[in-house]
């Protein structure tokens, strides 16, 4: 194991330096034309410097594969629906419990499926990145999108009084048919609506595109 984890140590170490000393040399060229013979003509790589180009990201690419590429898109929302599933299946039954339904169901039991709503979160997160970053103009003034992005803060700071505040520490002792205390209800009931809204306002965010005026020149 010492062994193999030197190798990939070293290898990884190589690779780097060499990505290190290409973007050194290329890009001093590229900034700084001053330096070359030729100061008009166009950066020309070698050998290493065109198969490592070949692999490197391309921005247009990215976002022609996250906007335009059925499989990708349809890869992208179906996973992003997924985690959402998964987040509103765990949050949205804590949040039921504590505001009173269920009462035969003990709060801690319910709570060892966190785990599976911070999965979805992650999904949710990885795949809404990939689609901004594939069409930045669509989701920049669009008002549904920037109000959901304000309610997934507010969701942040929710989670963080739940669990900061000691309200946490106290529904762990609520057994079945006991009533959670009334700071968890009030959170439960934020964290409630807010998930509503998100699930609300990311339906509409395709259908009120543009709605932010753009700022004048």
């Amino acid at each position: 194991m010492a062994t193999w984890t030197t190798t990939s140590l070293l290898l990884f170490a190589t690779l780097s330096m060499i990505m290190a000393i290409r973007t050194g040399n290329t890009g001093g060229d590229i900034r700084h034309s001053e330096v070359r013979d030729n100061p008009g003509a166009m950066v020309k790589e070698g050998t290493l410097g065109s198969i490592v180009h070949a692999f490197e990201p391309n921005t247009a690419k990215f976002a022609n594969a996250m906007s335009y590429t059925k499989w990708c898109t349809a890869v992208l929302m179906d996973l992003h629906f997924v985690g959402l599933c998964l987040v509103i299946a765990t949050v949205g039954i804590i949040d039921l419990r504590m505001m009173g339904l269920a009462k035969g169901i003990p709060l801690k039991a319910l709570h060892q499926f966190v785990p599976w709503g911070l999965l979805g979160l992650g999904i949710n997160v990885a795949t809404g990145m990939m689609t901004f970053i594939g069409s930045p103009s669509s989701y920049n003034f669009d008002a549904p999108f920037w109000l959901k992005l304000g309610a997934l803060m507010l969701l942040g700071l929710n989670a963080g009084a739940f669990y900061l505040s000691g309200t946490f520490d106290q529904i762990q002792r609520v057994g079945a048919g006991n009533d959670a205390p009334i700071s968890a209800k009030l959170i439960a009931t934020s964290s409630f609506v807010l998930w509503v809204g998100v699930i609300v306002l990311g339906r509409y965010i395709q259908a009120y595109n543009h709605t932010i005026p753009l700022p004048p020149n």
